[in-house]
């Protein structure tokens, strides 16, 4: 391993997401949902129509969290699954209007907090930290 990499820095980085859904709670809370759904909700509206296995993979949950969580978000009207077309078990994952509307609420607030967390840098600091931060591989 490179020992100039602040492994520090990187679980502060990781810690900066989970800060938006515990700093914004308050202004999530008009949403009346599940910090969980609220979480799930933000991923799918920017990866709507993926496959449930997919979203698993990029929320980085259990499989019986998954289900359990997409069954109660779709009962609540937020998203609906639909077969695919060759493999008839894949189920692609899309968001209600009612989804989108709350989705959009939620990645509305946290474009709001990306910009506080960057008003001290420059636009040319944020331009290099998107291109460093495209370059990450996991």
């Amino acid at each position: 391993m490179n020992n100039n990499i602040d492994t520090r820095l990187i679980i502060s980085f990781s810690d900066i997401i989970k800060m938006f859904y515990q700093n914004k709670s308050e202004q999530l809370d008009v949403l009346n949902m599940k910090g969980s759904h609220c979480k799930i909700l933000h991923l799918i509206y920017d990866h709507n129509g993926k496959t449930q296995q997919e979203i698993l993979k990029i929320a980085n949950i259990t499989k019986s969290t998954m289900s359990e969580t997409i069954t109660e978000m779709e009962n609540e009207g937020y998203i609906y699954k639909v077969k695919g077309t060759v493999d008839k078990r894949q189920a692609h994952i899309f968001l209600t209007p009612d989804g989108k509307s709350k989705a959009k609420f939620i990645d509305d607030c946290f474009n709001e907090y990306c910009a506080q967390l960057f008003k001290n840098f420059s636009p040319q600091e944020i331009n290099q930290f998107m291109v460093l931060l495209g370059k990450i591989s996991y």
